[in-house]
C-alpha cells in the first residue's frame, strides 16, 4: 500500500462538509499506514452486494455508482462531494492559522473523516470523536512552531478501520460500515424529520405492529426523544418504516424479543407494546421483519 495523498473531511457548523488536502501528507502517511495496514490487507470489497432498500435497515455492506445518482436522491450531495475527479489534487490545501484552530477546538468546524488516496482507489476513514484515545496515533495540527510538531494545539485520532472505498476508474463507492459512513457525512440529519413523523404516528396510535395490530405505548417519551432519537440506527429504522410492514405474528416477535437481555425487552400487554428509553432500540428493530428473523436466528448484535 502506497499512500499518494491525504485529506480531511471537515464539517462546518451549518452542516456542510468540504474536503481539504494536507500539504505535509508525507509526514503523517507512515502513522496512517501503520493504523490501517491490517484492515486494508483484509479488505475484500469486490464481494459486496449492490445497494437495495434493506441495506440501511440491516446495516449490510453495499456499493453504488456515484455517476448515476440523481438530484432527488438522498445521496446526491455525497456524490457531488466524493465523486469529483482528482478529489485531493484539486482540493484546497488545509491552511492552519489561529482562527482555523480556534474553530476546530470550539467545534465550529470538526474533522469527520480522513481521505487516503492510493493508486487505484480512495479510502475513507470515519473519525469517531468519542473513541478511546489511549495508545492511538494522532494527526497533530498546530500553529507557530518551526516543524509543526513542537506544540500540539489540536489532535485528531487516526482511525484504524476503513469505512468506505471509492474506485477511481468507475466511481463505484463501496460502503463497508453503514453507520460510520452516515455519521461521517451527517446523513442522519436528512432522515431525522421523516423519522420524527413516524414516531409521532405511533404515539398517536395511527400505526401498529404485527398481524394482530398491537399499538405502542411510550414511557419516558421526553427522554426517548432527547437521547434515542439522535442515534443513526434508530433514525434509519424509523425513517425507512412503511405502514403495515411489521406484519409478523406477535408470537414470532415475542420469540425474537425474549432472546434478548431483560433490560432490552419491550413489554407486551393488552394488545399494547410498552416501550421505554432502555428498550427503544429493540422497538425500532422489530419494525422490520428482516431484523426479527435475524434475532430469531441468534444475531443479537443487530440491536
Amino acid at each position: 500500500m502506497e499512500i499518494i495523498n491525504i485529506g480531511l473531511g471537515i464539517r462546518q457548523k451549518n452542516g456542510k462538509t468540504y474536503i481539504a488536502s494536507l500539504s505535509n501528507s508525507k509526514k503523517v502517511a507512515e502513522s496512517i499506514e501503520s493504523e490501517i495496514s491490517e484492515s486494508y490487507s483484509e479488505l475484500n470489497y469486490q464481494i459486496v452486494e449492490p445497494f437495495d432498500s434493506t441495506s440501511l435497515i440491516d446495516e449490510t455492506e453495499y456499493y453504488l455508482d456515484l455517476e448515476v445518482i440523481g438530484e432527488e436522491d438522498l445521496l446526491y450531495n455525497v456524490s457531488k462531494l466524493l465523486g469529483k475527479e482528482n478529489l485531493l489534487q484539486e482540493a484546497d490545501v488545509l491552511k492552519l492559522d489561529e482562527s482555523r484552530l480556534k474553530n476546530l477546538k470550539s467545534n465550529k468546524e470538526s474533522v469527520r473523516f480522513f481521505v487516503i488516496e492510493l493508486d487505484e482507489e480512495y479510502l475513507f476513514l470515519a473519525v469517531n470523536s468519542r473513541a478511546t484515545i489511549k495508545g492511538r496515533n494522532f494527526l497533530n495540527l498546530s500553529v507557530g512552531s518551526k516543524n509543526n510538531t513542537i506544540e500540539i494545539d489540536y489532535g485528531v485520532h487516526i482511525p484504524c478501520e476503513i469505512t468506505a472505498v471509492l474506485e477511481k476508474e468507475n466511481s463505484r463507492l463501496y460502503v463497508m460500515n453503514v453507520l460510520g459512513f452516515e455519521n461521517m457525512l451527517g446523513l442522519k440529519y436528512a432522515k431525522k424529520e421523516q423519522a420524527e413523523e413516524v414516531l409521532k404516528s405511533f404515539l398517536a396510535g395511527n400505526l401498529t405492529i404485527g398481524k394482530e395490530e398491537y399499538k405502542v405505548s411510550f414511557q419516558e417519551y421526553d427522554k426517548i426523544h432527547s437521547t434515542d432519537m439522535v442515534k443513526a440506527r434508530n433514525i434509519n429504522r424509523l425513517s425507512s418504516y412503511k405502514d403495515g410492514q411489521a406484519d409478523f405474528e406477535i408470537e414470532k416477535i415475542k420469540n425474537a424479543v425474549n432472546k434478548l437481555q431483560e433490560n432490552q425487552r419491550v413489554e407486551f400487554k393488552d394488545k399494547e407494546i410498552i416501550v421505554n428509553s432502555e428498550n427503544f432500540r429493540t422497538f425500532t428493530a422489530i419494525l422490520h421483519n428482516s431484523i426479527v428473523l435475524r434475532l430469531i436466528s441468534g444475531d443479537y448484535n443487530i440491536i
